[in-house]
């Protein structure tokens, strides 16, 4: 089921030349509950826009600890991009109960001073921690999805929510407060400056501009 969302409230920035689509799923359980399951939502009115969890639900949500597999390469340290997503986006998110497991996914150097374990042991952040495989051979995509299985199954089983992710992406600092235990998918809007039609790949003048005109047109 998908959540239905309210753009003023839930709109996610993403920036990534590869990330298609942003997704929060939630992850089975890996025991039985010992409450029974809750009652399905009530029927959605007729009213529009329709929501069956108010804005502003006051129920307290426990399986909201979210695993967040940030997949990266060395480009990510050389250019910022990685410190930005640990030291930013992640540290920001007013959900503070994540975990994030960062992957590499290509054999290319890393610069000097600058490698996974230096920026992870920068952060000073104990939720973050490397992945246990790292890439023994240059990017491949498909080897890359290999690697990112690797690191969910990292996941602490704790963790009831899963987001998938690059390190050059960004993130609303709310993300992780939209979990919700009624749903088991939540998806976010995002902005590119690749698109995909007529031409693959091709890039807009700047990182931001498509974001950038969507909000001189509100």
């Amino acid at each position: 089921m998908v959540r239905p969302l309210k753009p003023a409230i839930l709109l996610v920035v993403v920036i990534s030349a590869s990330l298609l689509w942003t997704v929060l799923v939630l992850l089975p359980p890996t025991h039985e509950p010992s409450m029974p399951a809750p009652l399905p939502p009530p029927p959605c009115p007729t009213i529009s826009p329709c929501y069956t969890t108010p804005p502003h639900d006051t129920r307290e949500f426990v399986d909201t600890r979210v695993c967040v597999v940030v997949r990266t390469w060395s480009g990510h340290a050389a250019s910022g991009q990685l410190e930005h997503m640990l030291t930013r986006v992640l540290a920001r998110q007013s959900n503070s109960n994540w975990h994030a497991i960062i992957v590499d996914t290509d054999t290319s150097p890393w610069p000097p001073n600058n490698g996974l374990e230096e920026l992870i042991q920068r952060a000073n952040d104990s939720r973050i921690v490397p992945s246990h495989r790292r890439a023994s051979r240059p990017f491949n995509e498909l080897y890359s999805y290999v690697l990112t299985d690797s690191a969910i199954a990292q996941c602490p089983s704790d963790c009831s929510w899963l987001l998938v992710t690059n390190a050059d992406n960004d993130h609303h600092p709310d993300t992780f407060a939209t979990v919700d235990p009624d749903f088991d998918f939540i998806s976010f809007d995002f902005f590119s400056r690749h698109w995909r039609y007529p031409q693959r790949h091709k890039p807009l003048p700047t990182s931001c501009a498509t974001y950038v005109v969507r909000r001189q047109q509100q």
